[in-house]
């Protein structure tokens, strides 16, 4: 299955950069465990990325891309093909969408933050298909 270690809190406030901008450090590690690896992109998108970035405009698609290319790269290079192999862009998605719904129900209940208006609009368009979104999540797991 395409679980992992999570940060589980993986927002700006939690990442450290170095003087270039060339390298960087995840800190706070309190909500730390087993989970879907997308879950913390997730996160950093809907809580950290202002409303008025690229991703009001829809362009998380080209992120993802981005990431579950570099991902895949990574994965071979560490002698996890078969990992690679298996997880799909759509798979990937999936999960993706199905933690955004999680993380809107989760500041629902601690107060509102982030690019909230981005992802009410997102979980809006994913509620209506969240079945489907949930099998091809699941296909994955």
């Amino acid at each position: 299955a395409h679980r992992t270690l999570v940060h589980g809190d993986y927002k700006a406030e939690n990442v450290l950069f170095d003087g270039d901008m060339q390298r960087c450090a995840a800190y706070d590690f309190q909500y730390t465990g087993e989970g879907l690896g997308v879950r913390d992109v997730a996160y950093m998108f809907a809580s950290s990325v202002h409303d008025t970035s690229a991703l009001q405009f829809n362009m998380d698609d080209d992120l993802l891309r981005y990431y579950h290319d570099k991902l895949l790269q990574e994965l071979r290079r560490h002698g996890k093909s078969a990992a690679a192999n298996t997880y799909s862009f759509e798979v990937m998605v999936a999960q993706y969408e199905l933690c955004l719904v999680d993380y809107l129900r989760f500041i629902a209940g601690w107060g509102m933050w982030g690019n909230v208006r981005w992802l009410r609009e997102r979980c809006k368009r994913i509620l209506p298909r969240l079945q489907d979104v949930i099998q091809v999540a699941r296909s994955g797991w």
